[in-house]
């Protein structure tokens, strides 16, 4: 919502209306993605386990890494 409501307050152009889009929309399809992997691991170990810890956290990471990238 941050980076809409400055483009607009800043009246960027298209091209980088096109940038500022495909931001967002890659850190939305990394937490989908992070959420998938998530949602496979607890149906297949729904205890905890270290390994599937260390898998939802590397998840997790890429999300984080994509965002900052975004930013």
């Amino acid at each position: 919502m941050a980076a809409i409501g400055l483009g607009f307050f800043l009246k960027i152009g298209a091209a980088d209306w096109c940038w500022i889009v495909s931001a967002i929309v890659l850190v939305f399809a990394m937490e989908i993605l992070n959420t998938a992997i998530e949602v496979l691991c607890d149906h297949q170990h729904p205890e905890i386990h270290p390994r599937i810890k260390q898998v939802k956290d590397l998840a997790a990471a890429a999300v984080l890494i994509t965002a900052i990238g975004a930013v």
